[in-house]
């Protein structure tokens, strides 16, 4: 029964994102809102509130502000308030997402191609990796430490990501000086 439960769920999901896809279109207003929005409609969660003021609801854990021309996704983190993500909620054109999809995946100045970037969510919290520095979180907190070589990354894959790639014995990262 499980199984079936889980097909139906995978069916509403897909269901409201393809109609959220052709609304947000026919209005031309960013997708990525209507999944938003579709999200907290048939989310697990309460929905993340409009709200014209800067506080949260009591018990919120994100909200909406506005705040001139844009509408602010915030949270609080350690008693601080968080800016997550912000929009003018006005259409994009999609040459920029083609444009910036491009250069994040090819351009020899962009971080993703001149870096070694990781993440993954384990059981406990999650293991972080830039270069050759790893970090993981879990209910113990945060151990941080350094991989020696490309050994120890590949080792690192195995461990915590859960494949081994033998061709990691030969990769080149830029940012590593001696891994070009």
């Amino acid at each position: 029964m499980t199984g079936t439960r889980v097909l139906l769920e995978l069916v509403v999901v897909l269901g409201t994102a393809a109609v959220v896809t052709v609304v947000f279109q026919a209005l031309r207003l960013p997708v990525v809102l209507g999944y938003v929005a579709a999200g907290l409609l048939i989310g697990p969660h309460v929905p993340v509130p409009l709200v014209a003021a800067t506080d949260a609801r009591p018990g919120a854990s994100h909200w909406f502000a506005r705040d001139d021309d844009h509408w602010i996704l915030r949270t609080t983190k350690s008693g601080a308030l968080v800016d997550c993500w912000a929009s003018t909620l006005e259409a994009d054109n999609l040459i920029d997402f083609e444009v910036g999809n491009h250069y994040t995946a090819t351009h020899p100045a962009s971080p993703f191609v001149n870096r070694l970037l990781l993440r993954a969510t384990t059981s406990e919290g999650y293991v972080a990796v830039m270069n050759r520095s790893v970090t993981l979180v879990d209910g113990g907190g945060a151990r941080s430490s350094e991989l020696a070589d490309r050994a120890a990354l590949r080792a690192m894959l195995n461990d915590h990501f859960g494949f081994d790639l033998p061709e990691v014995l030969s990769i080149r990262v830029p940012s590593i000086e001696e891994w070009r």
